[in-house]
């Protein structure tokens, strides 16, 4: 089975995958995908595999995700497994950037107005 893995690794896109992925070596290798992390969990050199896989899948993505040749939604999602996300920078400022001015306006009574 490793080799029929690493195979796959080899030849994914012979299988009709864009990228390697987890399911389409569980598809080539007639088993369940959550077999095939079972068996990196006791086998070391089929864990490396599944490692080799998710780098390739890694380059694949980001690389077709720049050049425009992946979906971008679907490249984004799959890189977010990978640890990839965008980052939303909030920052509150006064005008041009500069400090920000907060005035407190009482009452009459002397009370914080509403």
């Amino acid at each position: 089975m490793l080799d029929k893995a690493r195979g796959y690794l080899n030849h994914y896109e012979d299988c009709g995958d864009a990228v390697p992925t987890a399911a389409g070596m569980a598809c080539e290798l007639s088993v369940n995908k959550s077999t095939l992390y079972e068996w990196a969990k006791h086998h070391e050199d089929f864990s490396d595999t599944l490692d080799r896989m998710q780098s390739i899948q890694e380059r694949k993505l980001s690389s077709g995700g720049l050049t425009g040749d992946f979906q971008p939604t679907i490249a984004k999602l799959m890189l977010a497994n990978h640890g990839y996300h965008e980052k939303l920078d909030s920052q509150i400022s006064g005008p041009n950037g500069g400090p920000m001015r907060v005035e407190v306006v009482f009452g009459d009574d002397g009370k914080e107005a509403d």
